[in-house]
C-alpha cells in the first residue's frame, strides 16, 4: 500500500513528523507495530530519525552510499508514480503548480491496479482484504462544475462554479481546482465533462508563489464546509491572482510549452549552399593552378625541378 506525503521542505524535523503520522496510521490500520525502517543516507534521515527509531525499538537500516538499488522497492515505486503523473499532467495541459495533485491522484489509482508481485491483486485489496471500486475514477484534469451550496451563495448567484478535477479525497469526494481562485476545493456534488480539459500551458508568477514555501501553514487553510456531509476541506493557496503584465515581466515566469521542431531547409537554401561550395572549390583550384604556373613558366627546366620537389617525385634535368 503506497501512501504519499507532500512536504514543504526536506528538513529532518519535517520528515520525522511525516513518518510519525504514517506510523500511527499504518499501525492502527494493520494492527501490527513497525519493526524496521530502511532509508538512504540522506541528511534528513540520519539526524532526528535515528534517535527516534532507537527510542521506540525500530531497527533503522540505512543503505550504502550511492546505491539506490539497495532500496529498489521504494525507488521503483517513485519511478512508477512519476511515469503516471507526468503524462496525466501533460495530456490535460495542466500548469506546473499542480504537480503535487497529479502525484497524489496517480498514487490513488496505483493502489487500485493489479500488481504482479501481489499475485495479480491490487495493493488496496492486499491491505484491506476487499476488492476496491474504481467506478469513481474520472479523467484527470477534465472540466467539472462544482455545486455551490445555498448556505454560501447569495440570491440569483450562479449555482455552480467551473473547475478541473485534480484528485480524490475519499469515496465519492473529489478535489477540484479553480484557476481564478487559485484554490483546491473538495466536493461530492459535481457534474463532469470529460471531453474538455485545462489546456493551461503557462503558469506566470514568481517561483515562491508556485512552489510550496518553507512555511506550509501559510498555504493551507483548514475550514469546515457542508456539501452533503460534514468534511474538513483544505484550501490550498498557490499565490495571488494578478493579471498585471508588469508583474509577469518582472517575475521569473515558469512556462511549459510544447517543443517546437524547426522545419528542414527548403530547396532554395540547399541550392544556395551548393552554389557557394562550388564557388569556393573553383577559387581554390584556380589559386593552386596559378601558383604552379608561376613556378614552371619563367624557366622550364628549373620550374620542373621545383615542381618535382614540391610533389616529392624523382626528376632529372635535360641535357
Amino acid at each position: 500500500m503506497v501512501r504519499i506525503y507532500i512536504l514543504p521542505n526536506k528538513k529532518s524535523v519535517t520528515v520525522l513528523n511525516a513518518f510519525k503520522e504514517y506510523q500511527a496510521w499504518a499501525e492502527r490500520q494493520a494492527g501490527h507495530q513497525s519493526k524496521a525502517l530502511r532509508t538512504d543516507r540522506g541528511t534528513e534521515y540520519m539526524g532526528d530519525m535515528i534517535s527516534y527509531a532507537k527510542s521506540i525499538g525500530i531497527d533503522h537500516q540505512p543503505t550504502a552510499a550511492y546505491s539506490p538499488q539497495s532500496n529498489g522497492v521504494a525507488e521503483r515505486c517513485n519511478r512508477t508514480l512519476l511515469d503516471m503523473a507526468c503524462p496525466m499532467k501533460d495530456s490535460a495541459g495542466a500548469p506546473y503548480e499542480l504537480w503535487a495533485e497529479a502525484l497524489l491522484a496517480a498514487c490513488h489509482i496505483h493502489n487500485r491496479l493489479p500488481n504482479r508481485t501481489l499475485d495479480s491483486i491490487s495493493p488496496h485489496e492486499a491491505w484491506y482484504g476487499r476488492k476496491p471500486t474504481v467506478d469513481h475514477v474520472r479523467k484527470w484534469g477534465c472540466v467539472v462544475y462544482r455545486h455551490i451550496d445555498k448556505e454560501v451563495r447569495v440570491r440569483l448567484a450562479p449555482k455552480a462554479m467551473k473547475g478541473y478535477l485534480v484528485g480524490y479525497d475519499s469515496r465519492g469526494i473529489y478535489r477540484i481546482y479553480h484557476p481564478k481562485l487559485k484554490t483546491v476545493k473538495s466536493s461530492r456534488d459535481i457534474i463532469f465533462d470529460e471531453s474538455q480539459f485545462m489546456d493551461i500551458r503557462h503558469a506566470p508568477g514568481k517561483t515562491d508563489e508556485i512552489l510550496i514555501s518553507d512555511n506550509f501553514s501559510d498555504h493551507v487553510d483548514i475550514t469546515t464546509t457542508k456539501v452533503g456531509v460534514q468534511t474538513s476541506e483544505p484550501d490550498v493557496d498557490f499565490g495571488n491572482d494578478s493579471d498585471s503584465s508588469a508583474d509577469i515581466f518582472n517575475a521569473a515566469s515558469v512556462i511549459y510549452d510544447e517543443i517546437v521542431v524547426q522545419p528542414p531547409p527548403s530547396n532554395v537554401v540547399l541550392y544556395q549552399l551548393l552554389l557557394y561550395s562550388s564557388i569556393v572549390v573553383l577559387v581554390a583550384t584556380s589559386l593552386v593552378l596559378s601558383r604552379l604556373s608561376q613556378m614552371a613558366l619563367p624557366h622550364r627546366g628549373n620550374g620542373l625541378v621545383h615542381i618535382g620537389k614540391l610533389l616529392k617525385l624523382p626528376m632529372q634535368r635535360n641535357g
